[in-house]
This record gives C-alpha cells, structure tokens and sequence, in this order.
C-alpha cells in the first residue's frame, strides 16, 4: 500500500483532484457564485501554482504540465456542469413571470366592486333572507368592506440587440429629442429611443469620444470631449455639425468619464476623469479649472473619483463618490461652493467605493449612492445622514448586483428610482427603495458585466447598454 501511494502517478492524480477542485473554487469567486474575500481567491490561486510545482518536483516538466492542463480543464467542466445542472433546477421549480394579460387579469380581479363571485368573495356574499321583526328596534347596517388597493402592475418589456450600434461604445447621452453615443472617431444618434442608430459626425481625431453630454433648456446642444489632447467639441444642431468650443491645456484621458451640465446653469459643466481629476468650466467649455481641492488623494496625488451628482437646483452643490482600491478617503463628498471645497459626508456609508450617485429632482436633499461592492444607499437630508437599502429580497439566486453603474430617479414621480449593476438585470422601484423588480437580464448574460450604460426613465423605460466583447443592447418597456 505504501508503494502505491509512494508512486508517481497516483500522487499526480490526487494532486490533480485538489488542483481541481480549486480551480472551480476560482471559477465561482470570479463570477460571483462564492462570497469569500479577494485574499481567499488569492491563496486557492497559490495552492494551485504549488501544487504544480510541487509535481514539478516530484515527476518533472511534463507530470507538472500534464497535471496542471488536467486541473484547469476538468476544474472548468466540473463548475461549468455543476452550473448547467443547478440552473436547470432553478428553472424547473421557478413560476413563470407573469404575462400581460395574466399582470391585467390579477389587477381586475383586486380592483373595488369586481361582481364575478369566483374573483371577488366580497361581491360574493349573498343577502340575507328578511326575517319578521319581533321589536321595534332597527338593525345597525351591514359594515362596508373597505376598498381593495390594487397594486401597480408589473412592469414588462423585452432585451434585444443593436444591430446599428457597433461595439466598444464608450459613452452615451440622451438628450430631449435624441439619444448619442460616442466610439472611436464616431458620433452616433438615435431619434427613435435607441432602437436604431445613424453616425452623425464627420472629420472627428481617429481617437475615442469619452464623454457626450446634452444641456437641459436647450434641446439641440451637445458637448463631446475627445481622448487625449484634442478639442472639446460642441453642436448646436443636434450632432450634425461640430465647433471647437476650446483647447484645453490638460488631457482628456484616464479611465472612466463624465461630463455633466449644471441643470439650474447650463453653460456650467464639470468633467471628471475619474483615475486623477475634476474639472470646472464656467462658460461651456470655453476655459476650465480645478475642482477638486479637499478630496482625498492617493499616494500618486490622484483624486479616485468614481461619481459625480450635481444638485438640480444649485450648480454650485456637489456630491463626489470616491475611493481608490488601497487606502482611505472612500465614500461620499460634499461641496457647496461649485467644488473649490469639499467635506466628507459619510455617516453611514463609511469605507465604501461610490461608484453611482443621483439625486432626486423633485427634492434635492434626497440623495442615492451605491457602491462597487452592490451596496445601495439613500440620504433625506443632504448627506449628512444615509440609510442602506437592499434590493436582494426579490432577486433570484445569483442575481445580486455588483458594482452599481447607474442610478436615476424619475423627474415626473420621484418614488420611481431605476439602478443597474454588474450581475443582475435593472432593478425598479417604485417606493423609493423599499421593494424592488427586476426587469430581467440581457440575453445571453446570465451575470452580465457593463462598459457603458444609459437609462431613460420616462415616458417608458429604455436602457441601452454595452459589453466588452458583445453586441449592444437595449431594453425597452412594453407601453
């Protein structure tokens, strides 16, 4: 027995088995299936490196190339069965989502004074029979139901492709009459709410649009920052056309852009590069200077900011997500004074990477943040105080979301707040986040992960998003 066990090739083979059943420990950190820390991902990645070498050590190059080829490709399909076998069981017990007729169906038969006995047992209840009356005392009447509150019916609509939209899209705006995005060199518009799209600029740099914005007040304007140090661009025809509104002296670069317009001030804007700085433009683009002292700095002096929200009624009141992967000053930062200073404002979200803001427009003080881990937060009062929302309860298995990308409130009824993130479908409420519906995940993403995102609440819910290495989608709600 000691010699079977002393041989080579049944060391090899338990070596293997471990090597493997590591591998798929792996394969469900990365994609979100097992909840352990980064650091225990890290060290099931040692153990299979020493376990290569240790049969390296023991049989040579080609035991050790053997074993290691046998973890990965046995790990893959044991996590990869194991998954096709447990969704398939997930399906086979989960009820069917509700059809249109079947969400209408439900709601007549809860709304007040339905007369069909089998849908409404109220209606139901038959009178009863007059008696003779033995004394002159007159019978209180019958106590009335109180009325039946239907609920809201649920929203329903479909994902489909963008066969118009190319891939590798970088940035999206909507504007009141029409939907952009930008890619390499490219400008690209909607007017039908991002069914199809049609490239609408010409002569651009051969470099990627990073940020597109659109003005409130003026339906035909947009802005368009360019990579690197080309020119900030404006249109005043809806895309057809483009000037140069200046030559800023930094670089539009880095990872991850925004440009927004102040709502109450249009000619405000801030650009952030989210990996180093923010900037301050106070006349459309023409000069631009810093805005960003007071947040907190890495040891590279950049600023990590991941979020930018502007207060709709006052250009000069700002919240900024912030937080780096190492080291402190994550959370939410305040500035009133159009980002020339800036205070913390994290009682309640501490040591959290903000990575989506949005304020509600209907009142200001209210304020959501949801971070890179898939926290959601909400503040009443101006950030000075923050409660933690979970939108889980109602998610399949394996649907929680991730990084949060987007959130947005609708400016016609601000209890709607829409939110999407890594790994799960958009998620709707319709209280102010404290239930939630998921609208259902792109096709063919079981856990999707996005580039860029855009969300149009109103009238009816478009989403449009893009992927590293897949064609564009887009949802659409069904009227």
């Amino acid at each position: 027995m000691k010699k079977l066990w002393a041989s080579p090739e049944v060391f090899a083979a338990v070596i293997t088995i471990v090597g493997t059943l590591l591998v798929s420990v792996i394969l469900g950190f990365v994609e979100g299936r097992i909840g352990f820390g980064s650091v225990l991902a890290l060290f099931a990645i040692f153990l299979v490196g020493a376990l290569i070498f240790f049969l390296f050590r023991r049989g040579g190059a080609r035991m050790a190339i053997g074993g290691g080829v046998a973890m990965v490709f046995i790990g893959f399909l044991v996590f990869f069965g194991y998954r096709f076998v447990q969704n398939r069981l997930l399906s086979a017990g989960a009820e069917p989502p509700p059809t249109a007729a079947a969400a209408t169906s439900v709601l007549n038969s809860a709304a007040p004074g339905n007369s069909n006995p089998a849908e409404n047992p109220t209606a139901a209840a038959p009178t009863a029979a007059p008696t003779a009356q033995t004394d002159s005392v007159t019978p209180a009447p019958a106590a009335t139901a109180a009325p039946t509150v239907a609920p809201p019916r649920p929203i329903i609509g479909v994902w489909e492709t963008i066969p118009t939209l190319p891939q590798k899209i970088v940035s999206f705006c909507a504007c009141p009459e029409a939907l952009f995005a930008g890619a390499e060199g490219v400008i690209y518009r909607s007017d039908d709410a991002g069914a199809t799209w049609a490239a609408v600029s010409q002569d651009l740099p051969a470099v990627d649009v990073i940020a597109l914005a659109c003005v409130p007040g003026a339906p035909s304007r947009v802005y368009a920052a360019l990579e690197t140090r080309n020119p900030f661009l404006r249109s005043d025809d809806g895309g057809v056309t483009w000037q140069v509104q200046s030559n800023p002296d930094f670089t539009f670069g880095g990872f991850w852009h925004q440009l927004l317009p102040a709502p109450s001030q249009p000619d405000t804007l801030y650009f952030l590069s989210k990996a180093d700085w923010l900037m301050l433009s106070p006349n459309a683009g023409k000069t631009w200077i810093p805005a960003s002292a007071g947040l907190p700095q890495s040891d590279h002096n950049s600023i990590n900011i991941l979020s930018l929200a502007i207060d709709p009624t006052d250009a000069n009141t700002l919240y900024a997500g912030t937080g780096g992967f190492v080291g402190g000053g994550r959370g939410v930062y305040k500035s009133t004074d159009g980002g020339q200073s800036w205070t913390a404002a994290n009682a309640g979200n501490l040591d959290l990477r903000i990575t989506a803001l949005a304020i509600d427009p209907s009142n200001p003080q209210t304020v959501y943040a949801g971070s890179d881990a898939g926290d959601v937060l909400k503040s009443t009062d101006g950030g000075v105080s923050w409660i933690q929302l979970d939108p889980t309860p109602a998610l399949p298995r394996y649907s929680e979301p991730r990084e949060i990308r987007e959130i947005v409130v609708n400016p016609q009824d601000s209890r709607f707040v829409i939110l999407l993130g890594d790994n799960s479908g958009p998620l709707v409420s319709r209280n102010g986040g404290e239930t939630w519906q998921m609208l259902g995940k792109p096709d063919g993403h079981d856990q999707p992960y996005f580039e860029v995102t855009l969300i149009v609440p109103e009238p009816e819910i478009v989403i449009v998003v893009d992927f590293e290495n897949a064609e564009p989608q887009r949802y659409a709600q069904t009227p």
